[in-house]
């Protein structure tokens, strides 16, 4: 029977992995934020196409939802850590090979090895974040998480505004720290010898080995996670969601440096103004989700959305005069949306089944990828055949169904 001080230890224990979790989310954030402003452009660039562009968009959402499922499953079954460790040493494989390569081939199987190793490590990622945190705190927990990768991020941003250099310089910086990562996470990150080394109190504490196996000889988890009504509640909202804001933000990065011509540096101005807007607010919105409940922050955010596509629609309107500053206010307001809604949604999608938590998030993920994936083909297609706005006019259109949906039919959780 576990006594006080063995409590205390796991708390600690707990406290220390959180902590490289948090140091090491910074450093991502600094290198993934110059990846994230040089990257569309460069594929651009590249193929001089919106199609194309928006071809490899999906691609990369595919490649990356691809092994959610197998990596959830593994994990649960032997562990986050080394899933982690394998997933972010196959991100900088990617990364060396679309820095030394120019061939469009090549540069396709590097982005296949990043994708696939963002999706090989997410999920055990995320999972064990929820298991180091305090049970009623999970919401605060996940934003503080996403605050450090936010802080890094800015840093990443400035850095591509000043300096100016080609892509290639800033993938190569990426590559090392995510090697620097990988030593952090690979000394200090602490795993117990058991697959869920940290289960919340409301789990029964003690599963016989006969259920364990009974359950892994069970039907799909495919089928279970759609059993439950709650379940499939939260999955429908979810699957819509991607589906009517991806139509918008899939290739919205492209889609700036093809319509206005924005330049590297512009971009990066812009994210550093999400970024920050993500800083001031991820904290307070953390605390919020906790206080208000997952469904109220999730509407919050969406509501959100009719300013952040206003915005976007009032600068292409008035783009000879003030583009800049209304895609500065998109951007700030989305910063706040990320805010509100990424915790809500992290603690709802990491806590869909107590036995099997990383393969029914890897799952999830997965489903999201029916409703994400095809919207970056779409949305260049749209652009292309129609204009650049009407992304956005489809988005402020779908919105309110969203809304309706969650007062309506989404699960309670409070």
């Amino acid at each position: 029977m576990p006594t006080n001080s063995d409590h205390l230890k796991l708390q600690q224990f707990k406290k220390k992995n959180l902590y490289t979790i948090f140091i090491t989310n910074i450093i991502h954030g600094f290198g993934f934020s110059m990846f994230n402003v040089v990257y569309q452009p460069y594929l651009y660039e590249i193929t001089q196409s919106e199609v194309i562009l928006g071809y490899l968009a999906t691609f990369g959402m595919l490649m990356q939802l691809l092994p959610m499922q197998l990596s959830g499953k593994i994990a649960d079954k032997h562990g986050r850590k080394s899933l982690i460790l394998i997933g972010l040493s196959m991100i900088v494989v990617g990364l060396i090979i679309i820095v030394i390569f120019q061939e469009l081939v090549l540069i396709i199987s590097g982005i296949t090895l990043i994708f696939l190793g963002y999706g090989i490590r997410d999920p055990p990622k995320q999972i064990f974040t929820r298991e180091n945190s305090e049970d009623k705190k999970h919401g605060l927990m996940f934003s503080l998480m996403f605050f450090g990768y936010f802080a890094g991020s800015i840093g990443g941003n400035l850095m591509v505004t000043y300096l100016g250099k080609p892509a290639q310089f800033y993938f190569g910086i990426f590559a090392g720290i995510i090697i620097l990562q990988i030593f952090i996470q690979f000394f200090f990150l602490k795993e117990e010898k058991s697959a869920q080394p940290f289960q919340s109190k409301d789990v029964e504490s003690v599963l016989s080995e006969e259920t364990v196996k009974k359950d892994l000889k069970s039907e799909s988890s495919w089928i279970t996670i759609f059993k439950n009504p709650k379940n499939r509640r939260i999955i429908i909202f979810f699957l819509v969601d991607s589906m009517i804001w991806g139509i918008s933000l899939s290739i919205y990065t492209g889609a700036l440096v093809a319509n206005y011509s924005l330049t590297k540096e512009q971009i990066g101005v812009i994210i550093i103004i999400f970024n920050i807007s993500n800083m001031i607010f991820q904290i307070p919105c953390g605390h919020l989700v906790d206080k208000i409940g997952k469904k109220w922050s999730l509407f919050l955010g969406d509501s959100l959305g009719f300013v952040i596509f206003g915005f976007a629609l009032l600068g292409w309107v008035f783009r000879d005069q003030y583009l800049m500053p209304f895609l500065y206010a998109a951007h700030f307001v989305l910063g706040i949306v990320v805010s509100v809604f990424l915790p809500a949604q992290m603690a709802l999608l990491s806590n869909l089944d107590k036995k099997k938590p990383t393969e029914y998030y890897g799952i999830m993920n997965l489903i999201l990828a029916l409703g994400f994936m095809p919207m970056g083909l779409i949305s260049g297609l749209i652009i292309a055949k129609v204009h650049y706005i009407a992304p956005f006019i489809i988005t402020l259109l779908l919105i309110p169904l969203e809304l309706l949906y969650l007062v309506k039919i989404f699960p309670n959780d409070k």
